[in-house]
């Protein structure tokens, strides 16, 4: 099997599946603007936070995955685009995109002044001609992946 063929991964076509968290009691301050950070193997994370409290443009890249086979995948940037996803009285958001050819991906964080934390995850089924496809016996995934970013600070 070539390694060649799984190691950049980019979906055609998504269908974005937005969740929200339950809300909660107390209001935590969040900082609108940018926030850029890393994972905890180093790869970049970023978003936005609208003036309304809406989370935009979450995206990454550069996600290593394990495949059954043995193989490595790397994913390019993703990104949930401008879509306005919500985020709870308490900072909490969470986002979940699966797309035609069996990919998937999900984050889900918190956000608390200017700082934010949470996990990502990416996953991917390959055929035995490393094609991705929705019921491929080869299953690739970046397991969880903790991030943390902070908002750019205003000038």
């Amino acid at each position: 099997m070539s390694a060649w063929m799984k190691r950049s991964l980019v979906p055609l076509t998504a269908i974005a599946v937005l969740l929200a968290c339950a809300p909660a009691l107390g209001a935590a301050s969040i900082r609108t603007g940018t926030y850029k950070g890393k994972t905890d193997k180093g790869q970049p994370v970023h978003f936005k936070v609208t003036k309304s409290r809406k989370l935009v443009h979450f995206g990454f890249s550069k996600l290593r995955l394990k495949c059954s086979d043995g193989d490595v995948a790397t994913v390019d940037p993703l990104e949930s685009g401008p879509t306005r996803l919500p985020i709870t009285k308490s900072g909490k958001f969470a986002v979940l995109a699966t797309y035609d050819d069996g990919g998937i991906w999900g984050a889900n964080g918190r956000i608390k002044g200017h700082k934010a934390k949470g996990w990502i995850r990416f996953q991917a089924r390959f055929d035995a001609n490393d094609q991705q496809v929705k019921d491929g016996a080869i299953v690739c995934d970046s397991g969880k992946r903790t991030f943390s970013a902070r908002a750019k600070k205003k000038r």
